[in-house]
């Protein structure tokens, strides 16, 4: 008759085999290793033993062996398995278990797999021009917000998923998205990919982002508000009670309202703290209602869209050139020459619809008159322009920019100005010459001598020039009567 494995065994037995010995867990904890124990929802394998010691092994053998000694001690063997983990303690176990992610099964699983196996969850990676790339299928219980998080991931709490950084209205990133799918099935997880092309117009694009700015400028400024509130509300509640307490009036340790006192203080002082937190929290969160508010105003700004046509032609040129050298680049197969020619080419199309738009938003604002559009051929050597709120003494006429007097480093040193940059420009023979020129001459002289007028010649300029204004102020009939 087979004797019973799980029949209890009479003491003189035991006390005749020596207990078998488990190998000794290494010091450190291995990034990846093998560990012994029984499953716990499929995610996670529970191991006997607390947290204090490292039962994850480097070497497969040294877990089968943690298996044997817990098979041997345990009323159910067929629940003890071996897997490979990642050290990843789960809280959710008592203090005498320990919890690691499961990653895998090892590569040659000498014990049988008892039940069916757990399926790999699936999640969905999806890119849209009009959403951007988003991450759907991610509980709060998968524990990847970091993971998520360093490659480049916001989590929307009001939608339930994740959302690639820079991604709306733009191709999609490629890279970000092979990384991302390499760390999520690392951890256990089945991803698919779904990539929509076609984009949409800018003008709608541009719009969208408008009433988004609006929105966030509103719940920011809404939220500023309620802060505020309670930031007021907790501090009369402080006041209330440090109005009722004598200037230097101390705990009194003796008496019996010394408890009560105590803690009427204690939470005085907690709502005083709290109301300094709410009033400071406020104020950013009013900030960032400005700067939401604000987006739109300074993205359309002259000066912003020049540069973004000038970003925008050197992208479309580089991708032209990219795209021009792919056939003879003999450093890369076939296939990642025609997934890398499809890349650049939705880039360039897309670049190039941008800079239609922004072209056509330039345009619009030469026409009517927020911006300028001065060439060379425009402005010569002793001219006067304007740049941000100064005017400027043109020293030399250059290709794409005039050089003027540095306002930084003054002395002979010149600084250039873009010509899509300059707000005005006059030359000697129009009538506001006479005018401007006392400003801009006064600016060139404080900028020649670093913004200081300290010897007396520069004292004699600052008076003369102070003289010129005076009298280019005063009305024609009094200089009249005065010369009379």
């Amino acid at each position: 008759m087979t004797p019973d494995p799980h029949a209890q065994q009479p003491n003189s037995a035991l006390r005749g085999a020596p207990p078998k010995a488990s190998p000794t867990p290494p010091p450190v904890a291995p990034a990846q290793g093998y560990a012994a124990g029984t499953l716990s929802g499929g995610e996670f394998l529970t191991v006997i033993g607390s947290a204090h010691r490292n039962w994850v092994y480097r070497d497969l053998p040294d877990a089968q062996t943690r298996a044997g000694v817990l098979r041997a001690g345990s009323h159910d063997p067929a629940q003890i398995v071996v897997r490979a983990v990642r050290p990843e303690f789960h809280p959710g176990v008592t203090a005498t278990q320990t919890a690691f992610r499961i990653v895998g099964d090892p590569d040659h699983e000498p014990e049988p797999t008892f039940g069916p196996a757990q399926p790999r969850r699936q999640l969905l990676i999806e890119h849209t021009y009009a959403e951007g790339t988003c991450l759907e299928g991610v509980e709060r219980a998968d524990d990847l917000y970091r993971t998520l998080r360093s490659l480049g991931w916001l989590a929307r709490r009001s939608v339930g998923d994740y959302r690639l950084q820079h991604s709306q209205d733009r191709p999609a990133k490629l890279g970000a998205i092979d990384r991302t799918v390499q760390a999520l099935e690392s951890a256990g997880f089945s991803v698919e990919v779904r990539i929509d092309t076609t984009a949409r117009s800018m003008a709608k694009a541009e719009t969208e982002r408008s009433v988004r700015a609006e929105q966030r400028a509103d719940r920011l400024t809404a939220r500023s508000d309620r802060l505020a509130t309670e930031a007021a509300g907790r501090e009369e509640a402080a006041n209330r009670v440090f109005d009722h307490i004598p200037l230097g009036q101390p705990l009194l340790t003796d008496h019996h309202s010394y408890g009560r006192d105590s803690r009427r203080r204690e939470r005085a002082r907690a709502n005083m703290a709290r109301s300094v937190e709410l009033d400071r929290e406020a104020g950013q969160t009013a900030e960032a209602a400005a700067t939401a508010a604000a987006h739109m105003r300074h993205r359309h700004n002259p000066e912003t869209v020049a540069n973004r046509i000038r970003t925008l032609t050197a992208e479309l040129n580089r991708y032209m050139r990219e795209r021009a050298e792919l056939p003879t680049d003999t450093r890369i197969t076939d296939e990642v020459r025609a997934r890398r020619d499809a890349e650049l080419a939705e880039r360039e199309e897309h670049t190039r619809s941008q800079l239609a738009h922004w072209q056509q938003v330039r345009a619009e604002q030469i026409t009517n008159g927020q911006a300028t559009d001065y060439r060379r051929d425009d402005i010569s050597r002793g001219d006067l322009i304007r740049y941000q709120s100064g005017w400027y003494v043109v020293v030399r006429a250059n290709a794409k920019s005039v050089s003027v007097p540095s306002p930084i480093m003054g002395g002979g040193a010149t600084h250039t100005v873009r010509y899509e940059h300059l707000r005005d420009h006059i030359t000697p023979d129009s009538p506001r010459w006479a005018a401007i020129a006392v400003e801009a001459v006064l600016s060139a002289r404080l900028m020649a001598n670093r913004g200081e007028l300290t010897s007396p010649e520069w004292k004699r300029v600052e008076a003369s020039v102070h003289n010129q204004l005076t009298e280019l102020a005063e009305p024609a009939e009094t200089r009249d009567t005065g010369d009379a």
